[in-house]
């Protein structure tokens, strides 16, 4: 029995890990058995021919089939939580209540358990004393008339609930403080593999994207690019005679020249759409999500005339250099013959070499370079 109950996917899908699978799991195995108390009830009142009373239960009983459908299909559970809880309080209330009996009674001394592991302690709280002053008036109207509930038996039962519910809320204080530190813990390590992540797709010298990353990105952005009808514009770029500057003035200083650059990249695009990747050595790529044509053109021209007017001091050197840029479009990603990121990047990297190759320090788009042809 317990195999099928454990395919059902309240018992399947909540792990006891967290608060939220722990609160769910809980309630779903309360509302079990208290479906089959409520349904073993309903039989008995049925056969004794109490039908006010068969209705009570069958009421029950389906609150408590409506509280397990929805439980695992609510993201936020709380008013199945209450519903539940609430159902539960009415049965045990209707049990005590109706017969008279003292050991029926003593069923009531569930509540505290009840109220504070699946409600929290705030509000289990309130539950717990309002549902304990409703008992006390109604032991106290048993016993004033002589009924079934002596004053001594009303005593024991106040001082036995109270017990209960204070080691009821020193359970739960403590389980909410051992599930605080467990959430800290966890949110810590997955901080730290964030940060993991995050440096594994960094490359270590200039601060923007690797070439691992951009070979996985890329592929996304293109497929992305495809499935939603819109735009992606990549643009090649490579600084122009950087060799000449590391023979004149050595590595460090062309490192420091890499990483300034790249910054003014960064800066140049939108900073939650596009992102900017080391292609290699001295090239780096922009990759513009949603960008048409004349959007990658004035974008790469704008980072163009800020580079090449840029006056930059490096260790006491002040050092002018220029960008070419290449720029491939994907326009019309369904009527487009651009197969795959492969050959996006090519048609960049051929706009690039007629950039170099007929002045450098200039932006050229693919797509001038078919009309040309034609």
């Amino acid at each position: 029995m317990w195999n099928r109950l454990n395919k059902v996917k309240i018992f399947n899908d909540f792990p006891l890990d967290n608060d939220d699978g722990r609160r769910r799991r809980l309630t779903g195995m309360l509302l079990i058995a208290g479906s089959m108390v409520a349904a073993g009830l309903m039989a008995q009142d049925i056969a004794a021919g109490n039908f006010v009373e068969t209705g009570i239960d069958l009421f029950i009983l389906f609150s408590f089939a409506l509280c397990f459908i929805w439980l695992p299909r609510v993201r936020r559970a709380e008013w199945i939580y209450r519903l539940a809880v609430g159902s539960l309080a009415t049965g045990l209330l209707f049990i005590a209540f109706t017969d008279e009996d003292q050991t029926k009674f003593l069923l009531l001394l569930l509540f505290p358990q009840l109220f504070h592991f699946i409600l929290g302690n705030r509000e289990g709280l309130v539950w717990n004393i309002s549902t304990l002053v409703l008992i006390m008036v109604r032991l106290t109207a048993f016993a004033l008339s002589g009924e079934a509930y002596p004053l001594a038996f009303i005593l024991r039962f106040f001082i036995a609930y109270a017990c209960i519910s204070l080691v009821a809320y020193t359970q739960e204080w403590i389980r909410a403080l051992y599930f605080k530190k467990l959430i800290d813990e966890k949110e810590e390590l997955n901080r730290a593999n964030r940060e993991i992540r995050k440096l594994s797709c960094i490359d270590n010298l200039t601060g923007v994207f690797n070439r691992g990353y951009l070979d996985r990105q890329l592929e996304k952005e293109f497929k992305y690019s495809r499935r939603s009808e819109k735009s992606l514009a990549v643009v090649l770029c490579d600084i122009d005679h950087f060799k000449r500057i590391n023979d004149q003035y050595g590595h460090p200083v062309g490192d420091q020249v890499l990483k300034i650059i790249s910054n003014v990249f960064s800066e140049g695009v939108r900073r939650d759409i596009d992102w900017v990747s080391r292609y290699g050595g001295e090239e780096f790529l922009l990759v513009l999500p949603g960008t048409d044509t004349p959007g990658a053109k004035k974008v790469s021209e704008r980072i163009r005339l800020r580079i090449s007017r840029g006056n930059y001091e490096v260790d006491g050197i002040s050092i002018r250099t220029s960008v070419s840029f290449g720029i491939s479009v994907l326009d019309d990603p369904l009527a487009s013959t651009i197969s795959n990121p492969e050959v996006l990047l090519k048609m960049a990297d051929d706009a690039l070499y007629h950039a170099k190759q007929t002045g450098r320090n200039k932006v050229i788009c693919h797509s001038d370079l078919e009309g040309r042809t034609g």
